[in-house]
């Protein structure tokens, strides 16, 4: 699992430098999880992700959750 997280973070600072302020990415150790945002124009004031999702490690619809990040990432890193 770590590695899945690692492979976001990774493809998220990638993405975030061809579209600026586009990805967004927080973990709560209290909860083992992380929050994702994902602005495919880039963020703006008032304006709502085009991809969000919280995704807690320990349960089982993590690794699903966490297989659709990396592909949306890997989409907008490919544009």
């Amino acid at each position: 699992m770590k590695e899945k997280v690692l492979k976001i973070m990774e493809l998220g600072l990638e993405v975030n430098e061809k579209i600026n302020k586009s990805f967004f990415m927080s973990y709560f150790g209290h909860a083992n999880g992380i929050s994702v945002e994902i602005y495919r124009t880039g963020w703006s004031e008032n304006k709502k992700a085009d991809y969000s999702e919280q995704i807690f490690l320990d349960l089982e619809s993590a690794n699903q959750k966490i297989i659709k990040t990396i592909e949306i990432l890997e989409e907008l890193k490919g544009e």
